[in-house]
């Protein structure tokens, strides 16, 4: 789905009919003003009148924001008037503007940003429009602007009348739609990599297993292969971080001690913190728990703690840790409701971050670090989001950084559980069975079908849904267990579930796939699998699930 962006069509609708009325009516002050010299001025100056109270009224009732600024000789800009619209808009009466140079009223910077516009219509003697930022005493705004050039009976402008539409409200908008639009481009993106790589990921894993297998105590090999499922391992959470940021996972909410948790990952992460930085731990005991998971909160505090040591640098300073209670009630951080929240809040005197840096640090892929993914703060933001709490950040260039994460307390006793298999966990029964496995990895399906074949099982090998359900149907009856991929080419996985229950209403599965189990069961349309383990998983598990699985089914 693809969120609509409004274009600015309306306001350039309005900005040309406001151009259309202004131009009819300089054009009949200026035909008015010719006829005051005929002999018949009197009549010609009475007509004159009107149309400047018809001028007056367009200019004192239009919703519009509109100015008038007299040109002088010299080419400078004085303003004439302020109509209300535009008094409310920046601040300013038309007694405090009125007669003044733009440079007597406005500080030298912003001045000079005005005139320059000012001065683009002057040299240009047509209409201009543009969009600008303005931090004016009501506080920082942006317009859609017009400046209409204004011509005397001589042909010189002495005038420009200018017209303007707040579009803040429309700006904040259009940004929100655009960061749902990337979060929603995220979410395609990390699904697509969960599936392939974590494919991938877990060809390595269970090739490296079964090679450990192979390999006696003292091989030398044993700790390049050890190292290479390691690394596989993490590379899995790396995908799992960029899942968390798109929302895709559903995970197990328990009640956490949030001083509890920073304090244990301290204690983790002494030994690669900054050598140079001085610790200020402050972490209150008996604070209300949050509903939460551990793990990604785990991960939230290692982010933030990492990156509070990464930005001291190879010089000295300082690292802050600590927790609390917060009523929001009082408070005005973004996207905090009403109720008790706890608060974890790590700071550094490090180097800082200017307002550009810190307007992308959630954005994913964006780093400032040579070697960085850009992931670890977007994984944050997802992962707090996902847990209704909200985040604030402070920052100043060369005078470090504060990140705050708040998490609601939790309300109830009741924690989430881990959800059952549907099936016995028991590991009796080894006897040979019968395993279909449906894969469309090449190296992940030919590492498990042969370490099942090790086991003891019989294998046999599908690389698409089709041909899974042909080879099912087939040998149903000497099939015993099925370890299905949700995500296949050809029929999906939910198709293929349906139609092997179709076959065989008893069959056991086993679904297998990067996404959380709540997830997966959402996918399927409620379609309850017997058994679940998730990509990359370790082949040691996956037989011991197949045992549990063929415990469904007589031998």
């Amino acid at each position: 789905m693809t969120i609509p962006i409004r274009r600015q069509a309306p306001l350039e609708e309005e900005n040309e009919r406001l151009r259309a009325r202004i131009a009819e009516l300089e054009e009949e002050i200026a035909r008015v003003r010719g006829a005051a010299e005929s002999p018949h001025g009197s009549e010609a100056e009475a007509l004159l009148r009107e149309i400047e109270i018809q001028y007056k009224e367009v200019f004192e009732n239009i919703s519009v924001c509109m100015f008038l600024i007299d040109v002088t000789p010299e080419g400078r800009f004085r303003y004439a008037a302020f109509n209300p619209a535009e008094e409310k808009a920046v601040g300013l009466s038309n007694a405090q503007i009125s007669g003044r140079f733009v440079e007597d009223i406005f500080p030298e910077q912003f001045a000079k940003k005005l005139t320059a516009n000012y001065r683009r219509c002057l040299d240009s003697g047509a209409p201009i429009a543009y969009d600008d930022e303005l931090s004016l005493p009501v506080g920082k705004r942006y317009f859609h602007s017009n400046l209409i050039p204004v011509r005397n009976a001589a042909g010189r402008i002495h005038r420009i009348v200018g017209a303007c539409i707040d579009i803040t409200d429309f700006r904040r908008t259009q940004q929100e739609a655009l960061a749902s639009q990337k979060l929603e481009g995220l979410g395609v993106l990390a699904g697509g990599i969960a599936h392939d790589f974590n494919n991938l990921l877990g060809g390595i894993l269970a090739n490296s297993e079964l090679l450990l297998e192979d390999l006696p105590p003292g091989s030398p090999v044993r700790e390049g292969l050890e190292s290479i499922n390691a690394v596989a391992v993490r590379a899995a959470e790396i995908v799992r971080e960029l899942m968390a940021y798109a929302g895709h996972e559903n995970t197990v909410f328990e009640a956490v001690d949030l001083s509890n948790l920073a304090g244990e990952m301290l204690q983790l992460l002494k030994v690669s913190i900054s050598k140079n930085a001085v610790l200020d731990v402050n972490l209150p005991k008996n604070l209300p728990t949050v509903r939460a998971n551990p793990g990604q909160i785990r991960q939230v505090v290692m982010n933030l703690i990492t990156n509070a040591s990464e930005a001291l640098g190879e010089g000295a300073g300082a690292i802050s840790i600590s927790t609390g209670l917060v009523h929001p009630a009082n408070d005005s951080v973004a996207g905090v409701q009403n109720g008790e929240y706890v608060r974890v809040t790590v700071g550094d005197t490090g180097c800082g971050m200017t307002k550009e840096v810190q307007a992308r640090i959630f954005d994913p892929f964006f780093t400032t670090k040579f070697a960085g993914r850009g992931l670890g703060l977007a994984a944050v933001q997802g992962i707090v989001r996902g847990h209704g709490g909200a985040i604030d950040v402070e920052s100043e260039p060369g005078q470090g950084s504060r990140i705050e994460i708040r998490l609601p307390v939790r309300q109830t006793s009741r924690d989430g559980g881990v959800a059952g298999t549907g099936a016995s966990a028991n590991k009796a029964g080894s006897a040979a069975r019968s395993v279909l496995v449906i894969e469309d990895e090449p190296a992940l399906r030919i590492a498990v079908s042969k370490m099942l074949q090790k086991s003891g099982f019989t294998v046999s090998e599908a690389g698409d849904g089709r041909a899974g359900v042909d080879l099912f149907r087939a040998h149903e009856q000497n099939i015993d267990v099925v370890l299905l991929d949700m995500t296949l080419p050809g029929m999906s996985g939910r198709e293929v579930l349906g139609e092997l229950r179709r076959i065989r209403p008893d069959v056991q599965v086993i679904l297998t796939t990067a996404y959380s189990q709540d997830r997966a069961l959402t996918v399927l349309g409620g379609q309850q699998p017997w058994f679940y383990i998730r990509k990359p998983y370790q082949l040691g598990e996956l037989a011991a699930l197949l045992h549990s699985a063929c415990q469904g089914r007589p031998a």
